[in-house]
């Protein structure tokens, strides 16, 4: 699996970043729409597993206001912007060059005072190319990840085999003695597991693509 500091990585790489990244922003490019959704949603379950922090939507109209508001909150939080390249072209170049004009500020407001708090902007690879050109700088001193695919997709109405999957989760929940929530948790925070590296492979693989189908 790539690690959170390498320029592609999974879905857990993000979570890792956010909580542990050498910025605190960083900048997750989707393949669209739906994988930037099905990331937000793994963030919310997937950081509370790394460390104490909480995490937020946040409108990307909103996030500057936010992040000036959070300096005085004691919960550390991760921000998630899941509409960050949502808008029309000119919609999206105001957006990004304010937030390329106030880069310096957003990393005062989540690092600044000893705070852990992290701002995650979820954008479409298919809108980089305008956001790259507006805002080089917050890019720049980002942690830039582009989401690779899910290793593979479930149609939900396909009971067989999610009840094949399903049932693979089971088997390998009782060969190991642990939830796979808890592997998942375990994983994350880089915690040993008695898990040979291919039943490890093939358990990410069907939580992955178990979470993909409930998602539809």
């Amino acid at each position: 699996m790539p690690r959170a500091n390498d320029p592609s990585g999974w879905l857990d790489d993000v979570a890792e970043a956010a909580v542990w990244g050498a910025s605190p922003i960083v900048v997750a490019v989707c393949r669209d729409a739906a994988a930037s959704a099905e990331t937000a949603r793994w963030l919310a379950t997937a950081v509370p597993t790394l460390a104490p922090r909480m995490v937020e939507s946040v409108p990307a109209a909103h996030a500057s206001g936010r992040l000036d508001e959070a300096r005085t909150s004691e919960t550390h939080t991760v921000f998630v912007v899941a509409d960050a390249s949502d808008g029309d072209q000119s919609i999206l170049g105001e957006r990004w060059r304010a937030w390329n004009a106030t880069r310096d500020c957003f990393h005062e407001r989540l690092r600044g005072s000893g705070r852990a708090d992290s701002l995650v902007l979820l954008v479409t690879s298919s809108r980089m190319p305008e956001i790259a050109l507006v805002a080089p700088e917050l890019l720049g001193g980002s942690q830039v990840i582009t989401v690779s695919s899910e290793p593979f997709a479930v149609n939900p109405a396909d009971t067989e085999l999610l009840q094949a999957l399903v049932q693979l989760r089971t088997t390998l929940e009782e060969k190991y003695g642990m939830r796979t929530e808890e592997m998942i948790g375990r994983l994350l925070r880089r915690e040993p597991l008695e898990v040979p590296a291919h039943d490890l492979r093939q358990w990410e693989s069907v939580a992955q693509a178990l979470r993909s189908a409930e998602a539809r």
